[in-house]
This record gives C-alpha cells, sequence and structure tokens, in this order.
C-alpha cells in the first residue's frame, strides 16, 4: 500500500493538538538550557572582573565552558523535540502506530549528566 493511500481522512484533532503541546513544551525547554547557559557564561564574567580586581585568580574558561554546555544542550533538545514531533505528526496523518519515545530518557540522562558535571566542578573550585 503506497504511503499516499495510507493517508487517513481525518485524525482526530486532539491527537495533533497534543502533540503539538508536547512540541512547544520541549522547546519552551530548550529555551530554558539556552537561557541558563547564557547566564552562566555572563555570570562567569562578572566573577572574573571581580576577582581580577581583587587580585584572585578563577577559572573563567572552565565556567564559560559550562554555560556553553548548557546552551548546547538547549540546542540538541530542541533539534530532537523537532525530529520527534515531525514523525509523530507524520504516523498521526497516515494513521500509523505512534514510534516509541526515547526522547525524555535521552534528555533526562545529558541533563544528569551535564549535573554531575557542574556538582563536581562546584566541589572542585568552591
Amino acid at each position: 500500500m503506497k504511503e499516499a493511500d495510507a493517508l487517513i481522512d481525518r485524525p482526530d484533532p486532539r491527537t495533533i493538538l497534543a502533540n503539538e503541546r508536547t512540541f512547544l513544551a520541549w522547546l519552551r525547554t530548550g529555551v530554558s538550557l539556552m537561557a541558563f547557559g547564557f547566564v552562566v557564561s555572563k555570570f562567569s564574567l562578572f566573577v572574573h572582573l571581580h576577582r581580577v580586581r581583587t587580585g584572585g585568580l578563577h577559572a573563567f574558561l572552565n565556567n564559560t565552558d559550562l554555560g556553553l554546555a548548557w546552551v548546547a544542550s538547549g540546542i540538541i533538545v530542541t533539534c530532537i523535540a523537532s525530529i520527534h514531533y515531525l514523525r509523530t505528526r507524520q504516523h498521526i496523518y497516515i494513521g500509523a502506530d505512534l514510534p516509541k519515545s526515547h526522547l525524555p530518557l535521552s534528555i533526562a540522562i545529558l541533563l544528569g549528566l551535564l549535573g554531575v558535571v557542574i556538582f563536581v566542578y562546584l566541589l572542585a573550585f568552591p
């Protein structure tokens, strides 16, 4: 059966809207992660400037790298969510079973690893 023949006439609008709401939630998560990374990087600059004026040294690049890691995680979340949204949307419109979602677990592992890195960093550089 061709894909065009498999298209259903009218998919349930509730399913379409639920998919869109889920996608928007993941986009908010991605934007929040990027904003948090931006704040970490800019606060790092503030701390660096303060310590230079007071004579202390600090690992400036490490804080900036942590901020960049959070921004990168936001970009990754946004890209993965977009791919997942499009796959789910396609399955809804052709009337196929929805694909299994590995997105929440993948994102949880990614953010957990970033959290561990920050925890270790904060222990090493109080």
